[in-house]
């Protein structure tokens, strides 16, 4: 007898509520209400909380758009007679598919370490992709100044997938800057190049893809925007000479160098 008059209560409180509109949850104590009877709160319709969660999403999408275009407002700045020298750092590849190499032992390892720290230093975080043969080194590294511990490196188990492995970690859009070690496995699939390039103009992000061939070699491909070559002289008993050129650069009508000088490792001293 009790359960039903305790249905007849839940019942009754779902039709006033009903008829009456009420938003919130009551009790014995809500005003308007007999004894026995209670308030149910209905929950906005799908199509409000549909409609909601797309005008959060459009203000987000429009929110990056605006910082984008922000970025590269700055960047044209620097194009032009009163343009600034070309360096190499991170403002300089964001937003670009990049290739730089070496032949038999340059300096390349150095230079993209160098990029590596210059990213990180503006608060951009980076990732590093390539096989269990690379060269990566990291005390070499942390002696350049890079943060290990904001360094994720990621190991594919076969070379053939170190360039999908970048694509994964650009198309995430966590990444400032993504270096795929490719080194003599120079071959990455025109689709995958052409979904590398949308996502870096997306998110405004440097993909560098570091490979072992000659300096007259050509690039990859069409789609990289920048191709430079990293060659090493001795200077000294335990100085060096890096070189830096950049003989293709779509953004900038010249091509450009950049040299500097290192000590060698404490075994050439």
């Amino acid at each position: 007898m009790e359960r039903r008059q305790v249905r007849r209560g839940a019942a009754l409180g779902q039709k006033r509520a009903l008829r009456e509109g009420h938003g919130g949850v009551g009790g014995e104590g809500e005003p308007g209400l007999e004894p026995g009877e209670f308030v149910i709160q209905l929950a906005p319709p799908q199509e409000e909380q549909a409609e909601a969660l797309a005008q959060a999403r459009e203000a987000a999408e429009s929110e990056a758009r605006r910082e984008l275009v922000e970025r590269a407002r700055l960047r044209l700045e620097d194009v032009g007679a009163n343009a600034r020298p070309a360096r190499w750092e991170w403002p300089e590849l964001a937003g670009r598919l990049a290739e730089l190499s070496q032949w038999r032992g340059g300096p390349a390892l150095g230079w993209a370490l160098a990029l590596v720290r210059d990213t990180q230093r503006r608060g951009e975080p980076v990732a590093w992709v390539g096989s269990r043969r690379s060269s990566f080194y990291p005390p070499d590294a942390l002696a350049l100044g890079v943060d290990l511990a904001a360094l994720p490196v990621v190991r594919p188990k076969l070379e053939s997938e170190i360039a999908v492995a970048a694509e994964w970690l650009a198309r995430s859009g966590a990444f400032g800057l993504v270096v795929a070690d490719l080194w003599l496995r120079a071959d990455v699939p025109m689709a995958l190049q052409s979904r590398l390039v949308a996502q870096a103009q997306r998110h405004d992000l440097a993909v560098l893809f570091l490979t072992e061939k000659e300096r007259r070699s050509e690039s990859l491909s069409s789609l990289v925007s920048l191709r430079a070559h990293a060659t090493l002289r001795r200077r000294g008993p335990d100085e060096f000479e890096c070189e830096l050129e950049v003989h293709k650069d779509k953004r900038r009508s010249r091509p450009w160098r950049q040299i500097e000088v290192a000590r060698g490792v404490a075994g050439l001293r």
